[in-house]
Protein backbone atom coordinates (compact mmCIF):
# COMPACT_ATOMS: atom_id res chain seq x y z
CA UNK A 1 0.00 0.00 0.00
CA UNK A 2 1.35 3.43 -0.71
CA UNK A 3 1.11 4.95 2.47
CA UNK A 4 2.65 1.65 4.48
CA UNK A 5 5.75 2.27 1.73
CA UNK A 6 5.78 5.95 2.81
CA UNK A 7 6.01 5.37 6.17
CA UNK A 8 8.02 2.20 5.68
CA UNK A 9 11.09 4.61 3.76
CA UNK A 10 10.66 7.62 6.78
CA UNK A 11 11.36 4.67 9.51
CA UNK A 12 14.84 2.90 7.50
CA UNK A 13 16.31 6.26 6.73
CA UNK A 14 16.53 7.04 10.74
CA UNK A 15 19.36 5.52 12.44
CA UNK A 16 18.38 2.20 14.62
CA UNK A 17 17.71 2.64 18.20
CA UNK A 18 21.10 1.62 20.67
CA UNK A 19 20.26 -1.07 23.47
CA UNK A 20 19.68 2.07 26.09
CA UNK A 21 17.36 3.63 23.69
CA UNK A 22 15.26 0.45 23.42
CA UNK A 23 15.29 -0.03 26.90
CA UNK A 24 14.19 3.44 27.38
CA UNK A 25 11.10 3.24 25.36
CA UNK A 26 9.93 -0.55 26.49
CA UNK A 27 10.12 0.82 30.30
CA UNK A 28 7.93 3.56 29.35
CA UNK A 29 5.94 1.91 27.52
CA UNK A 30 5.15 -0.19 30.70
CA UNK A 31 4.60 2.72 32.64
CA UNK A 32 1.60 3.87 30.43
CA UNK A 33 0.17 0.32 30.07
CA UNK A 34 0.34 -0.33 33.62
CA UNK A 35 -1.35 3.13 34.45
CA UNK A 36 -3.85 2.10 31.50
CA UNK A 37 -4.57 -1.07 33.18
CA UNK A 38 -5.15 0.78 36.70
CA UNK A 39 -7.69 2.95 35.25
CA UNK A 40 -9.43 0.26 33.50
CA UNK A 41 -10.25 -1.57 37.04
CA UNK A 42 -12.85 1.43 37.53
CA UNK A 43 -12.99 2.12 34.13
CA UNK A 44 -13.75 -1.06 32.05
CA UNK A 45 -14.35 -0.19 28.70
CA UNK A 46 -12.66 2.95 26.45
CA UNK A 47 -14.12 4.92 24.36
CA UNK A 48 -12.59 7.36 21.73
CA UNK A 49 -12.82 8.48 18.48
CA UNK A 50 -11.49 6.78 15.48
CA UNK A 51 -9.40 10.13 14.05
CA UNK A 52 -9.63 13.58 15.24
CA UNK A 53 -10.48 14.62 11.88
CA UNK A 54 -13.45 13.58 9.56
CA UNK A 55 -12.70 10.99 7.36
CA UNK A 56 -10.07 11.24 4.16
CA UNK A 57 -10.53 10.16 0.58
CA UNK A 58 -8.76 6.98 -0.27
CA UNK A 59 -5.44 7.50 -0.93
CA UNK A 60 -5.55 11.42 -0.22
CA UNK A 61 -1.59 12.43 0.95
CA UNK A 62 -2.33 16.00 1.98
CA UNK A 63 -4.77 16.56 5.02
CA UNK A 64 -6.31 19.98 5.65
CA UNK A 65 -6.10 21.22 9.40
CA UNK A 66 -7.32 24.29 11.27
CA UNK A 67 -4.35 26.25 11.47
CA UNK A 68 -2.08 24.18 8.88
Amino acid sequence: HPLGLEFLSRVLEKPEPTGTQTMEMLMARDVIRGRLLEQMERYPVLLWPVAAIEAFAHGQRRFATEGK
